[in-house]
């Protein structure tokens, strides 16, 4: 680099180094100016005045990291800093080189505060980053998968057990690494994938008038009758209402001979329970609800709700083959198939999905906590995503935001945009803003990364299951269900946590080199489900 620079471009950076360099033994202004001069593409661009003032009033700075992107001239401007940083810049400034290492500078985007420089994620180990795989559900799901026998298509997190995903569901099913290791039918991204979802059908009682016939009779809620059936949103409020009456007749807290509308019941003994109820699935699941009065079934309705003629299709019963069935056909194994756009969906369709299990173990320092840096990321993405759609709409599609967006959409997917009749242009356009999101979504910190096994899941291929202490029916269902470990925690009690509990799982945190998952990934899981799928002639 010495050799390219003129003798009066180098004693402008000699310049510059004296200005910028510390009182430490072995680095003179020379060595400054040939440090920025090598490690820093463009000269004031190394950090944004934001970051570095971030870095410096951190709980714990790395004033190497500050001295490396010329920190020291900006400190300055800080009251309070700048004596005290200087110091530490001068212990810290043997490490500079490696720091730099750990800088990128993209060479296609100039600005005056670092839009073209970021930091590469330092290289994290199983200890500072523990990974764990899990399917995070609640007892209701629990419940439905025991009954149709599995769970058709799980969305898989792969999360930082120090601060696991605890969103979708207060159980958690937990996976060994070597069973979610990449393939084709197991496509695993760095980020949220917004693959698609099960659909959950419905319950209602197969014989009604015989359920209401059995709660008109029932000695401590007969009395108040079944009328008030009617006024409910489906069997699902009707369950919900009658296991907070049961919850509170065992419980003592009202007398239903008391009331003699059910409603009011409910009301009285949800008022007076307080807190008790908070955590009402865990409160309630020893409750068995409105199947105390009947047989109860689980129903989907049609793809085509109407016949040729008009005639409205009735529901028929739901079963595992029918949902994986639904969730084949649309594709919901792959990343963007739930349909709904945002940054997020642009982000799942625009990343690279992982090679291996290595690849996913050397990306774990993507995974960072939900916090104002993340929502920042991800708001500057939303708000790039926004910007370009609406480019497109204006330049392309009349000013129609929406069009754009299901266009774009369509062709991030590989999809027919024939139906946009989209004029000469519009797509060479999208493809230029798709690749645009590819580059800005590479790298980017995310919650927990995403896999999707394209199978059926069945309860006891799970290796253990952390479920709320006291939710006796989760629990006794998991154990029969063949689950081999099931584990209570207690997020109000130190140690007890779910985090704290994941943890402890230590066979079950990604480590070193391991053996692969087998030809589908999932072992047993997936032969079995293929087999299955293939009997009932489900699989492509």
């Amino acid at each position: 680099m010495v050799g390219l620079l003129s003798p009066g471009d180098y004693a402008g950076y000699a310049d510059e180094g004296r200005r910028l360099a510390v009182d430490v033994p072995n680095i003179t202004p020379m060595d400054a100016a040939r440090f920025i001069a090598e490690a820093t593409p463009i000269i004031g661009d190394a950090m944004a005045v934001k970051e570095i003032y971030d870095e410096a009033t951190s709980e714990n700075p790395n004033w190497a990291l500050v001295g490396a992107l010329g920190g020291a001239a900006v400190l300055g401007l800080f009251p309070g800093i700048g004596d005290a940083a200087a110091k530490a810049v001068k212990s810290g400034a043997r490490g500079l080189l490696d720091t730099a290492k750990r800088v990128e500078v993209d060479p296609n985007a100039m600005g005056s505060l670092l839009g073209n420089v970021r930091l590469k994620p330092k290289a994290l180990t199983k200890g500072d980053a523990p990974l764990i795989a899990h399917h995070n559900i609640n007892t209701k799901g629990v419940m439905a998968a025991a009954e149709i026998g599995g769970i058709p298509m799980p969305s898989l997190a792969i999360s930082n057990a120090n601060f696991p995903l605890e969103e979708y569901g207060d159980i958690s099913l937990l996976l060994a690494p070597n069973k979610i290791a990449p393939s084709r039918d197991l496509p695993v991204w760095p980020n949220d994938a917004y693959t698609g979802r099960q659909n959950k059908g419905f319950v209602e009682f197969a014989d009604e008038d015989k359920a209401r016939a059995a709660l008109r009779s029932d000695p401590d809620f007969g009395h108040m009758g079944s009328s008030w059936i009617d006024s409910t949103m489906g069997f699902e409020d009707q369950d919900y209402m009658m296991r907070v009456a049961q919850f509170g007749k065992a419980n003592k807290i009202a007398d239903p001979k008391d009331f003699d509308q059910f409603r009011d019941y409910v009301n009285e003994v949800q008022r007076k329970s307080g807190e008790a109820l908070y955590d009402s699935e865990t409160a309630l699941a020893p409750y068995s609800g409105m199947s105390d009065y009947g047989e109860v079934q689980r129903m989907i309705y049609p793809e085509e709700p109407y016949t040729s003629s008009g005639v409205k299709r009735k529901p028929k019963p739901y079963t595992i083959e029918e949902a994986y069935k639904r969730m084949n056909k649309a594709k919901a194994f792959e990343a963007g198939s739930e349909g709904t756009f945002s940054g997020g969906l642009m982000r799942a369709v625009s990343s690279n999905k992982f090679k291996d299990l290595e690849d996913i173990k050397a990306s774990r320092g993507l995974i960072r906590p939900v916090d104002n840096d993340m929502a920042d990321v991800h708001g500057s993405l939303d708000s790039d995503v926004y910007n370009e759609v609406e480019d497109l709409a204006q330049k392309h599609f009349n000013g129609s935001f929406r069009f754009a967006q299901d266009y774009i959409t369509d062709v991030a997917m590989n999809r027919d945009v024939s139906w946009a009749n989209a004029p000469s242009g519009a797509k060479r356009d999208a493809l230029k803003s798709l690749d645009l999101f590819k580059k800005e979504v590479k790298g980017m910190p995310t919650a927990y990364f995403e896999a999707k096994p394209r199978s059926v899941a069945q309860l006891r291929d799970f290796d253990a299951a952390l479920v709320p202490q006291g939710n006796t029916a989760a629990i006794e269902k998991l154990k029969r269900q063949g689950v081999p470990e099931v584990i209570e925690y207690n997020d109000e009690i130190p140690g007890m946590t779910r985090a704290e509990k994941i943890r402890q799982m230590q066979k079950l945190l990604f480590s070193g080199a391991m053996a692969p998952g087998g030809l589908l990934a999932l072992q047993e899981m997936q032969k079995r489900a293929n087999e299955e799928q293939q009997r009932q002639g489900l699989l492509q």
